[in-house]
């Protein structure tokens, strides 16, 4: 699996390419949260179209989830825009929506998109403050 990631101003991006594994998901999460600019961010987005592939583990995504619960106490407002486009396995999408469902009463907004531009377009809405600065 090959990671991409840029960070902007008010948020980050992670681009994933290849075969995506349990560690790769937890390596995501824990480079984030290492890095002191993960305070400023007001929104991630994860974009998963140039996958081929991933391991189904819930208890990864339930581990994600609980961590990012934690990270509320000190970020209580985040957006996360998953891009999961129609083609991927039904097992991922699967994935995806127990995430959302793991969040739901987190005080973050987690949406699953099927392209960059619906993603894009569901952040500057949320963050009208900032959508100049969403690319």
């Amino acid at each position: 699996m090959a990671l991409t990631v840029i960070w902007q101003t008010i948020g980050v991006e992670f681009s994933f390419h290849g075969f995506v594994t349990d560690v790769d998901l937890l390596q995501m999460n824990d480079r984030f949260y290492r890095d002191p600019r993960c305070l400023d961010m007001r929104y991630r987005l994860c974009d998963f179209s140039a996958i081929n592939g991933a391991e189904k583990h819930h208890h990864i995504v339930q581990l994600m989830a609980d961590t990012d619960k934690t990270a509320t106490l000190n970020m209580p407002r985040q957006w996360i825009a998953l891009i999961l486009p129609a083609h991927l396995d039904s097992g991922i999408h699967q994935l995806a929506q127990r995430y959302c469902d793991a969040m739901a009463d987190s005080g973050w907004s987690v949406g699953v998109f099927e392209t960059r531009g619906q993603a894009r377009d569901w952040l500057r809405a949320a963050l009208p403050t900032y959508s100049s600065q969403i690319p």
